[in-house]
């Protein structure tokens, strides 16, 4: 009898923990899965043109593409685009970066497999960090995945164009107006409604 209570007693602990494992790993993931809905809605601000340092009243509306890539429609009496972003977590930052054929177009090259937009744990490694000019950032902080992004898909000078402010709601993004070649921009700066 007492060998058939200690089988019932050890299966239960057995069940309790793989279920209380199981909420945990599910918690985590639902953290990772949320980057893209940390920075949706509708950000209100203004424009200021680069060259006439006119203000123009303006909003952004950031819609969700999946998890870590986000559409950034922004209109104005003046101006009316439409961006796609990927995201990477930043401490109390969320940064932005191109991605597919515009990351190619902008910076001459595709992302690789090193490429990731959620944070890993703390101490988090993968081994192939030291094969890389660490020129951006500390090198011993690979698990934060802006800094990741900056020294495995970057090269010093890569120019980037936005990044929402968890901590003040608010999101930053410059426009290049006329194509690569020109020096006229519209910055963006606005906080969320």
């Amino acid at each position: 009898m007492n060998k058939i209570k200690s089988i019932i007693i050890g299966t239960l602990i057995a069940v309790t923990f793989i279920t209380v494992s199981c909420k945990k790993t599910d918690d985590q993931n639902l953290n990772k899965i949320a980057l893209a809905s940390k920075v949706t809605g509708t950000y209100s601000g203004n424009l200021l043109n680069s060259q006439t340092n006119a203000t123009t009243p303006a909003t952004i509306k950031v819609t969700t593409i999946n998890d870590s890539l986000v559409s950034l429609y922004c209109q104005s009496s003046i101006y009316d685009t439409t961006v796609t972003m990927m995201l990477y977590e930043n401490n109390d930052s969320i940064m932005m970066c191109y991605s597919g054929d515009d990351f190619y177009n902008e910076y001459g090259h595709n992302l690789d497999n090193h490429n990731f937009c959620n944070s890993q744990s703390n101490g988090w490694s993968s081994g192939w960090e030291n094969n890389h000019d660490n020129w951006y950032g500390n090198s011993n902080n690979m698990w934060n995945a802006w800094n990741n992004h900056m020294n495995t898909q970057h090269k010093a000078g890569d120019r980037h164009y936005g990044a929402f402010d968890l901590s003040s709601s608010s999101c930053n993004y410059s426009f290049q107006i006329g194509g690569a070649n020109s020096s006229i921009w519209e910055y963006f700066s606005g906080t969320i409604k």
